[in-house]
């Protein structure tokens, strides 16, 4: 895996270097850790409105959350 370098490959393709799309690491007390993954701009209007936001978190007590 580490030959590969498959996450650090991943991470670079979903991160661009203007700050319009990247993957954030979450944590939060209720649903454990996951990520926010963004793309500001997707319908082509620098708007602070126009972002898309999906985020997965998952816990050690099975509580998951998702969110678009």
């Amino acid at each position: 895996m580490d030959d590969t370098q498959i996450i650090d490959k991943i991470v670079d393709f979903l991160n661009t270097d203007d700050g319009r799309r990247g993957v954030i690491p979450t944590y939060s007390v209720r649903t454990g850790t996951g990520a926010k993954f963004y793309q500001k701009g997707l319908l082509g209007v620098a708007d602070h409105r126009n972002v898309l936001e999906m985020t997965a978190t998952a816990g050690s007590d099975r509580e998951q959350l998702y969110l678009l």
